[in-house]
This record gives C-alpha cells, structure tokens and sequence, in this order.
C-alpha cells in the first residue's frame, strides 16, 4: 500500500481511538507525503472532513497554504451545515410518523450522527434512511403519498413494485428530499438475497426519546451487523467508500464489540456466509483495532480505496425475477426491462417522431448490452 493510504488509515485509527497519529510519521516522512493525493483519496472515501479534523488537531497546517486552510476550515462548517440539513429532513420526517402513530429506527447517518459522530458532525448523508414495521408499510406509503412523495422510478417501467416487495425498501422523493424507507431489507451477499431484522431488531431495539416518542435506536449488535451487511451488499454492486469502514470501526469501538457479539444473531444463516462475515470482520479488527497492520488486512482495505464506484444497476437481475411467483407480474418485468420508465420520458425535451425513434432505439441497444453482460456474469 502506498504511503498515502497508510497515512490516511493510521489518521482514521487516531480518529477512532481519539489519539494522536502514530509517531512514525515524523516530520521528514510527512514532508515527503504526496498531499494533492491524500486530499484526493480522502475525498474520494467521503473521509476527508474528518481527515481535515485531524489535520487540525495534530497542526499539519504547515503543509498547506493559507488558501487551502481557508478551504479546509470551509470544508468543515459546510459538512457540519450538510448534516444538519438532513438531520432537520429527518425530524421532519419523524414528526410526520408520529402524528401518524407509525414507529421508526433511524439507519446509517442519522443513527450515527447521534451515537458517534456527534462531537464530529461532519458526517455527509445522501439519503435519509429510516425503519418501519412490515405491518405499518401500507398506512405509510399511503400518508408519504398525501405529503406529495412519490416512488422512486428506475429506468425501465414496471419494475419499481415487484423488486419493492423482493428487497423490502424503496427510495420516496419529494423536491430534494429522498427518504430510503426500509421494512423488511434483504442484502444482495454472495450471489443470493439474505434477509435482516425482522420483528426481532425490534424487540431489541431501545426507545430513544431524545428525537421523539416514536424513534427507537436499534440495539448495538444490531446497529454493527446491519452496517456489515450493507457494506458487504455495496461490494456486490462495486458501490463502497472508506467512510463505511470508519462507520462500522466506530461503533465498535465504542461499544466494544467483537466480531462474535456482531454474528450473534447470524448464526442460522449458511457457512459459507458465516465464514464471509467474520473473515470482513477480523480484517476490520486488524485494520483499526490491531497492533500489526498484515498484508492481508492492505489488500482489504484497499478494495475501499480503490473502488470505481460504476454502479451495477442490473447486477441481480435473475435472482429477482426467481422471486417473482406471478406470471403476469413476471411477464411485466421482463417487458419493462426494454420500457423506459416514465421519468426517463419526463427528461425528453423534444417529443417528435425521430426524436422518440432514437430514444427508443438507443435505450433497447443499452439494454440488450447491459442484458448480455448479466447473462454472462451469472
């Protein structure tokens, strides 16, 4: 692993630990640092306000210019601001369930920006990510719908409802508000669809009346597991980032947990999963929690560093279309697979007959090549 990357592992780990950066980086391997790159690569792992943190606190200033700590120090109340803008989306949100009497567990940013960021709020958030009941989804999607939310479209048409019912979460958009609403999640690990949580996080979850009545925080296994399985689904479709890491390495500091607290309620899943999980688990131990940095644990976390981040849209294709029992509902997927959805129509400026000839065209020619290339992979 190159110097930058361990450089800005071993500020993760004082991050974490609340400690100093390790000595070994004196004043002559720091000047030798490539600091453009350390700044580029933070970014990229969506780690660099809390890098910059720790460039504050241990006085890197030296190494920049008096621009770039002006950036920094920008940096740093922009992502507070960012996260407090979410944080303000999600009591909005949370407002609107308990009027409704629906109960809630806040997931990811917003759980964590409570539980271990919340001296360091500069965790960024794309989404609000949020927890119901099974049995309350119909009385919710009816109440987001009132509010002017609506479904979250992919680009072929009528496959929004079918996968819905398949992974049990959808993404409800209203303006610039998107809200990941989760009732029964399953994580796309190891070429098969593994369900979580369930009735039973619930029975383990605490309320949390600091955000309201109706929020309850997930119990800290719970929390951890969730976060490994997310992560472990994010592999799958080549979508990961540093700041996961950083998550997961956080709650279990805090918390104290190990890896076997973590599997605790994974045990009924398949060997060959167990043995996945705790082999990402001891390497994130190693990588944060562990005296000696083994190559192994490099060549782990520098899948996080160098992921591309091109999404695989059609990456479970097949395994969704096995848990599809209706024909008709079959039949609908697989003709939508060339349809394209109407909010990709939405997007057209011009609605003349050319125009929507090679629109057609150029969609059915993405998608047959998109198709191919699932077919070949699985």
């Amino acid at each position: 692993m190159i110097p930058e990357k361990l450089f800005i592992l071993d500020c993760m780990r004082a991050f974490i630990h609340e400690t100093v950066v390790s000595p070994a980086w004196n004043e002559r391997s720091l000047s030798t640092l490539n600091w453009n790159l350390v700044i580029r690569t933070g970014q990229k792992g969506r780690v660099l306000p809390f890098l910059v943190h720790t460039f504050e606190k241990e006085e890197y200033s030296r190494f920049f210019s008096k621009e770039d700590q002006l950036e920094w120090e920008g940096l740093l109340i922009y992502s507070e601001w960012e996260n407090q803008k979410k944080l303000k989306e999600f009591k909005k949100i949370k407002d609107l369930f308990e009027l409704n009497s629906i109960p809630l567990i806040p997931l990811k940013g917003i759980a964590l920006s409570h539980l271990v960021y919340d001296r360091t709020p500069y965790r960024l958030m794309s989404d609000i990510d949020v927890l119901i009941h099974k049995s309350d989804l119909q009385k919710t999607q009816d109440i987001l719908s009132a509010e002017g939310f609506v479904l979250r479209e992919p680009k072929n048409r009528w496959q929004a409802k079918p996968t819905m019912k398949i992974i049990g979460r959808w993404d409800f958009m209203k303006d610039q508000m998107n809200l990941d609403l989760q009732w029964a999640p399953r994580f796309f690990i190891e070429n098969q669809w593994v369900p979580w949580g369930g009735e039973e996080v619930w029975q383990r979850a605490e309320s949390f009346k600091s955000l309201g009545e109706n929020v309850f925080m997930l119990s800290t296994p719970d929390q951890a597991q969730y976060l490994l399985f997310q992560i472990l689904n994010d592999m799958e479709i080549n979508y990961i980032y540093v700041s996961q890491l950083l998550d997961l390495a956080l709650v279990m500091k805090k918390y104290r947990l190990t890896h076997d607290q973590i599997l605790g309620t994974a045990r009924t899943l398949s060997a060959s999963l167990q043995a996945k999980l705790t082999d990402f688990l001891q390497n994130v131990e190693t990588c944060f929690f562990g005296d000696q940095f083994v190559e192994k644990a490099a060549c782990f976390v520098d899948l996080f560093f160098e992921s591309s981040r091109e999404l695989r849209h059609d990456f479970a294709l097949k395994q969704i279309l096995r848990f599809i029992q209706s024909p008709w509902e079959r039949t609908l997927f697989l003709i939508g697979y060339f349809v394209p959805s109407k909010s990709l129509l939405r997007e057209k400026k011009s609605f003349n007959f050319f125009s929507m000839l090679a629109f057609f065209l150029d969609h059915w020619k993405k998608q047959c090549l998109s198709l191919f290339r699932v077919l070949l992979k699985q």
